[in-house]
């Protein structure tokens, strides 16, 4: 019996850029900055990407990488860690919500980064 997949690009896509390989080539082919040059694949760290809000439900949010670039400024090594979100939605028709939902998955990366 065939299982009818629900989303099924949307999880095509999602299996693809969790393989760091394909994502560092498409950031690196896509930002077109030096400092994205220098990241290197051991660099990359997926991180947490499945949110519980506050009303118990669950949210999932595409693809979450971070990376901590070190830079020398008057010889100190300054480190910043930079995040790298992927949203991918694909959808058949307008969704009105998008701009508050794009805020929701946002809203919960900075939460979980500061608690």
């Amino acid at each position: 019996m065939n299982k009818e997949i629900n989303n099924p690009h949307d999880k095509a896509y999602r299996k693809l850029l969790k393989n760091k390989k394909l994502f560092l080539q498409l950031l690196q082919n896509f930002v077109a900055e030096d400092w994205v040059k220098n990241i290197k694949l051991e660099d990359l760290e997926e991180e947490k990407s499945k949110f519980v809000l506050n009303d118990f439900a669950e949210q999932e949010s595409d693809i979450l990488y971070s990376v901590t670039l070190k830079k020398s400024v008057d010889g100190e090594v300054i480190e910043q860690k930079v995040y790298f979100y992927l949203l991918l939605e694909l959808q058949s028709r307008n969704d009105f919500s998008m701009a508050i939902r794009i805020f929701s998955y946002i809203w919960q990366i900075w939460r979980d980064y500061y608690e």
